[in-house]
């Protein structure tokens, strides 16, 4: 029962008359008992409508056996340097030499933080967390760890003082703040080490979140195609990026909101039909639909189509990327975004660690804030905040 009670807190009598599926779980810590859910109620004498959140606490204390798995289980490499299955592949105990055990590992220790308590949020970083054991993920945990420790080391230098930045922005777009890893893969304005703006070849794509043209114009970034393009300023793109992001979380939010990254890179057309391709019911029909999305074999009607689809399907990116059903390279480019993810929630735990040298000003070239007024007022005020009143 519905109570108005402004801030305070009042223990319901019952919640009754909902439709099945009408109470979405929301903000779920792995190690305590406590569950949130979110709840759309209906007042039918006024005819008013409110979200209201609901605390749930077990009657008994859960045991210590039945909590979820730990994120970031330890990686273990054979002799050959290939990485070993995990505990949950292989039912055994194994304890990795890449990563060391830190019992203090706690949220403080991320790279950047979610300041904000919001649905969307938590739901972003409930959804993103249940891939820690994915066998991609994984892997390409290994892969920065070795094969490009150098490029994500600078990317945690170089972003050093963007941080309060990404996380406001993040914020006033109500996403988590690990939109900000899109840079990793997408450019080099942080890898490269100097803040240059990068035009990628025999395409549109631009600046730091290499926005395509028409990507960017349907985000709302101003002066498209003009020396004053804000694809070319971190400031404004990073709004741009963390718009487009929360979209596509409301867009696949029926299941996995993990799948918002794959339509970052592919759209949603291209995610979409990622899904369907992934749940085709036998392995020749989905064979083919690898090969008509890797030549690109389908048409605008059928991405709508399957933009559409998608939200009938139960889906999981790991279950995706375990069918193998939809081609290796967007598969990767999931699994190398939710790598640096992981890496970011605690960096001493995986051997990186923001260096003493790193940059603490942000950088006077010309590639934050664009000499014209930030088109965007949202946007505009978020920056704003952090840097002055004149951006």
């Amino acid at each position: 029962e519905s109570k108005r009670t402004d801030i305070k807190s009042v223990p319901a009598v019952s919640v009754s008359g909902l439709k099945q599926g009408a109470v979405t779980l929301v903000g779920n810590s792995e190690t305590t008992a406590q569950r949130a859910f979110q709840v759309e109620l209906k007042d039918e004498q006024s005819q008013e409508t409110n979200e209201v959140m609901i605390d749930l606490l077990p009657e008994k204390p859960v045991e210590k056996d039945a909590r979820l798995p730990k994120i970031d289980e330890p990686l273990e490499f054979g002799p050959d340097g290939e990485l070993l299955p995990s505990p949950e592949e292989t039912d055994s105990e194994q304890e990795g030499p890449v990563v060391e055990e830190n019992p203090s590992h706690h949220l403080a220790a991320a790279y950047l933080v979610a300041n904000s308590r919001t649905p969307r949020v938590l739901r972003m970083n409930k959804d993103f967390d249940q891939n820690s054991n994915n066998p991609g993920v994984r892997k390409s945990i290994a892969y920065y760890q070795k094969t490009r420790k150098s490029d994500l080391q600078k990317f945690y230098d170089y972003a050093n003082p963007f941080r309060g930045l990404i996380e406001t922005v993040g914020e006033a777009y109500d996403v988590s703040p690990v939109y900000a890893y899109l840079t990793v893969v997408e450019s080099t304005y942080f890898t490269g080490g100097k803040y240059k703006i990068q035009k990628a070849p025999n395409s549109s794509a631009l600046g730091p979140f290499q926005f395509l043209t028409g990507t960017a114009q349907e985000q709302k970034l101003g002066y498209v195609g003009t020396s004053n393009d804000e694809r070319r300023f971190f400031a404004p793109s990073s709004c741009a990026a963390a718009r487009y992001i929360g979209s596509l979380v409301d867009q696949f939010d029926d299941s996995d909101t993990t799948v918002a990254i794959l339509g970052y890179y592919q759209g949603q057309g291209g995610a979409g039909a990622a899904i369907y391709c992934s749940f085709e019911p036998t392995v020749q029909n989905r064979e083919a639909c690898v090969k008509k999305i890797s030549t690109g074999g389908y048409s605008g009607t059928d991405y709508n189509r399957f933009i559409k689809l998608s939200k009938q399907y139960n889906y999981t990116f790991k279950e995706m990327d375990r069918l193998a059903a939809i081609p290796k390279g967007m598969r990767d480019y999931v699994n190398n975004k939710l790598a640096v993810y992981f890496i970011s929630k605690d960096l001493q735990r995986y051997g990186f660690a923001v260096s003493s040298s790193a940059p603490k000003q942000l950088p006077n070239n010309g590639t934050v804030i664009p000499s014209k007024s930030i088109s965007s007022e949202k946007c505009r005020s978020a920056v704003s905040a952090v840097l002055s009143p004149s951006a």
